[in-house]
């Protein structure tokens, strides 16, 4: 059997759709970004130490989305409370929060300050993925920051995962390399982000 006649059909088809295609795509990174506040959220790391793997998580997290009228001009934060982090052991916790100096500087913070569009998808919920700009803040240290990120988006909810890299000393955290005297940790951790954000006009419909 021939394929060339269905091939050069298939051809055809996708290249007169594909400016419609990509003029979907254009008008989906350029819509506007609602205020949102986060309603729900998980905040993790995961380490690799002399003595194995060490993660922690916590569900105690707050930010919002500040609207504007595309991704490139969005604003926001989040943020978590370093001291929330669980390891579950009580002597990781407890050298985790030395090392991270929680008394003086409690919280995690990040702040956006735009974003560019890497791709979005068509069809079912939509699914945009980003490169986030902004400021992280560990251990009263801030630095200039890239995450990448993918927001999937479903009526008046943005659920908007992460996962990156940083290494902490850059942001003054030495005592992790020592632990106590009882493992070495490798001070570039892998930081997950999951978070879920509803619009401020969907919250004040349902109060």
């Amino acid at each position: 059997m021939n394929a060339t006649p269905n091939l050069e059909r298939s051809l055809r088809y996708l290249l007169a759709w594909a400016p419609a295609v990509e003029a979907a795509k254009t008008t989906l990174s350029r819509r506007a970004v609602p205020d949102a506040a986060l309603h729900a959220g998980t905040l993790g790391f995961q380490a690799r130490t002399s003595l194995g793997e060490l993660a922690g998580t916590t569900t105690s997290v707050t930010g919002a989305i500040v609207g504007a009228r595309d991704y490139t001009t969005a604003r926001g934060w989040v943020e978590a409370p370093l001291a929330a982090l669980a390891t579950g052991t009580r002597w990781a916790d407890r050298a985790l929060r030395a090392a991270l100096d929680v008394e003086r500087h409690p919280t995690m913070h990040f702040t956006l300050r735009g974003a560019t569009v890497v791709s979005v998808s068509l069809g079912g919920p939509d699914v945009t993925t980003l490169l986030l700009h902004g400021t992280l803040t560990v251990r009263g240290v801030t630095r200039r920051i890239e995450l990448p990120a993918t927001i999937t988006r479903s009526a008046a909810i943005s659920r908007v995962t992460s996962s990156f890299w940083i290494d902490v000393a850059d942001y003054g955290v030495v005592g992790l390399t020592r632990f106590f005297g009882l493992a070495r940790v490798q001070p570039r951790i892998l930081v997950r982000a999951n978070l879920w954000f509803v619009d401020r006009l969907s919250e004040s419909a349902s109060a």
